[in-house]
């Protein structure tokens, strides 16, 4: 699986496994939902320290498996509760084959290096009312975007879908589900302080989807987190599933 800004597509549209541009040249893929891999990592906070937690994402780098919606992660303890999900892509990308002399290797954002490799820099690694709001809703329903049918559980404006929920929805019910989304932005916007988030003793300054470096086919959830005088135990928990998918002989 190749990963780079088409990521970020998938992830907006919240209901589009992800898979590369290129992805329309290959073979059919067979999707197993009812066995997506998981990947939860928990880290116990120091207080009054810095320190960036990382967790490699399994599955990634198999057969066709793809990374699904809800890739994040949540910080909890007295005082504290930070949510973020979708997190955004940097580190080492691979260009496209069609714009491998580019500047950007036709990955925007991405950046040539000394080496002539590509890479997005650490700065696009950084939260948002966006990411905010859609860690608070992946976090009510475990993480796991799509149920065993392969189903999301989240509806189109990130909230997390009734059981059983009609396709249609009526005018006054998407009213509705906007308005809760709207909700959910502006609590998102209160724990943003310029380019961190932040909830009591807790600062978030770099959260992201690094692509390894030396395999451009895996992958990995980076957090840096600043913590002061924390009230009690504080815990970061990363999070992602990855969808398996056999390509069709």
């Amino acid at each position: 699986m190749r990963t780079g800004r088409w990521l970020l597509g998938m992830v907006a549209t919240m209901g589009v496994v992800a898979v590369p541009a290129s992805a329309a040249q290959r073979p059919a893929a067979t999707a197993d939902f009812a066995h997506t891999i998981r990947s939860d990592q928990r880290f116990v906070l120091e207080p009054n320290s810095t320190h960036t937690y990382t967790m490699r994402i399994a599955g990634l780098g198999t057969d066709a498996n793809t990374l699904l919606p809800c890739f994040g992660f949540d910080i909890d303890g007295p005082g504290v509760s930070l949510a973020a999900a979708n997190l955004e892509v940097f580190g080492p990308v691979v260009a496209e084959p069609s714009q491998a002399n580019t500047p950007d290797g036709g990955i925007p954002g991405a950046q040539r290096q000394p080496d002539g490799t590509l890479a997005i820099p650490d700065s696009a690694a950084v939260l948002d009312q966006r990411t905010l709001a859609r860690g608070e809703s992946c976090e009510k329903i475990g993480w796991d975007f799509f149920t065993s049918s392969g189903r999301p559980r989240l509806d189109p404006w990130g909230n997390p879908a009734p059981a059983g929920a009609a396709a249609a929805r009526s005018a006054s019910a998407k009213a509705r589900a906007k308005a809760k989304h709207r909700k959910a932005l502006h609590r998102a916007h209160l724990k943003m302080r310029g380019a961190t988030a932040q909830d009591g003793s807790v600062q978030v300054t770099l959260a992201g989807f690094r692509n390894v470096p030396g395999d451009p086919w895996g992958g990995e959830i980076v957090v840096t987190v600043r913590t002061g005088a924390l009230a009690g135990a504080t815990t970061l928990t990363t999070h992602a599933r990855v969808l398996p998918q056999r390509l069709a002989a």
